[in-house]
């Protein structure tokens, strides 16, 4: 393929695999890699967030998603058919404010025995992993099940 601008690319309709492969030139040298290797450089957007609420979408990619609300959130994770999140797609976060986060939605979301999907406190991280179609893993600093 000859060097083209992205802006003179023909977008897609259908979703990101993450398996596609793409030309990136290091040294003068042109390599291909696939998408998933390219995110994996460490860096992420900021995205906060003041709302009660927020459904997951496809934007949320690579962004470190801060709820900043006073009073608790809900977060929301969609199933498959509604957003086709890649297999293996991580989203993180933090609880920055008062405000608990509860993850809800109608995808199955595993968490650890005896906890529940919710942040512990304000500065509680946790990561959501999409480990097939519709379930997800839930990792954080969660809530213990009184």
């Amino acid at each position: 393929m000859a060097d083209v601008k992205i802006s003179a690319l023909t977008a897609s309709a259908a979703a990101v695999a993450g398996t596609e492969v793409v030309p990136a030139v290091q040294s003068g040298v042109t390599k291909k890699m696939p998408i998933k290797d390219i995110a994996k450089v460490g860096y992420q957007d900021i995205l906060t967030e003041s709302g009660t609420t927020k459904s997951l979408v496809l934007t949320d990619l690579g962004a470190w998603i801060r709820f900043t609300s006073a009073t608790a959130v809900t977060l929301t994770v969609p199933t498959n058919a509604s957003v086709a999140f890649p297999i293996g797609t991580t989203l993180n976060g933090l609880q920055a404010a008062a405000g608990q986060i509860t993850v809800a939605g109608t995808p199955t979301v595993n968490k650890p025995t005896g906890y529940n999907a919710k942040t512990r406190a304000q500065g509680s991280a946790w990561s959501l992993i999409k480990v097939a179609t519709d379930t997800w893993d839930l990792v954080g600093d969660l809530e213990v099940t009184p």
